[in-house]
């Protein structure tokens, strides 16, 4: 059976690219690490193959390895499709299915506000937005990329969809826009910056890896032994 797959840089847009017979890890080293993220995203990955390989255990036909393979295959291509896209991500192919999926597409830093940024950070960023001089408030991505942003930040964090959020700002002027979504930004990511600090000023991400790598050590200790054991060497 034939898996297609892309040999080129795919490093540079996927953590975790399949380049032809093997899986490449980007796995970057400099004074401020990616072991932790790159961790988490290979734990990831080995989970989910552990669970396909609880699938494929006791058959003893390599036929009929290669049908359930594909079957598990097809059926997490279906259950994910949503989520999956195997195209260059700096390309315009992403720019457009982005957009035909309705997922933001953050074509630059100023445009992008970092959960983690302080405060004043953050409002800068908003107050900073480009905008048009006609000096109302609609949405219009080809006429008013800016405010077009602003109402889609405003209606994804309030759960209500963007008519709405035109009705509300509809005698606004574009300051008065800027500072009302500002301040509703800082109030959410806010919440999301303590809940991140709590939890990496504690133990239990170091709690999670500890019984991680006790789980795969284990595992690993006794695939060798079975291995030295069959080429004999070592007292197994």
């Amino acid at each position: 059976s034939y898996i297609p797959h892309d040999n080129t840089d795919r490093n540079r847009t996927s953590p975790l690219a399949f380049t032809g017979n093997k899986f490449e890890f980007r796995m970057l080293g400099s004074s401020m690490s990616a072991a932790l993220p790159n961790t988490v995203l290979n734990t990831i990955m080995a989970d989910a193959l552990r669970d396909i390989n609880k699938e494929l255990e006791g058959i003893k036909y390599l036929q009929d390895i290669r049908s359930k393979a594909l079957e598990i295959c097809r059926n997490i291509i279906h259950n994910h499709k949503r989520i999956l896209f195997s195209g260059d991500g700096y390309s315009d192919a992403w720019v457009k299915e982005a957009e035909r999926r309705g997922l933001p597409n953050i074509r630059s830093y100023i445009e992008a506000v970092s959960i983690l940024d302080d405060e004043k950070t953050i409002r800068k960023k908003i107050m900073s937005a480009v905008t048009d001089s006609e000096a109302k408030v609609y949405y219009n991505p080809e006429t008013k990329p800016g405010i077009s942003n602003l109402l889609t930040i405003y209606s994804s964090l309030k759960e209500i969809s963007i008519k709405a959020a035109e009705e509300h700002f509809k005698d606004y002027n574009y300051g008065n826009l800027k500072k009302e979504v500002a301040d509703l930004v800082v109030e959410v990511l806010t919440d999301i910056q303590i809940k991140y600090n709590k939890l990496i000023n504690s133990t239990e991400i170091d709690e999670i890896l500890d019984k991680g790598r006790e789980i795969t050590n284990k595992i690993a200790k006794e695939k060798l032994e079975d291995v030295f054991g069959k080429v004999g060497l070592g007292r197994y």
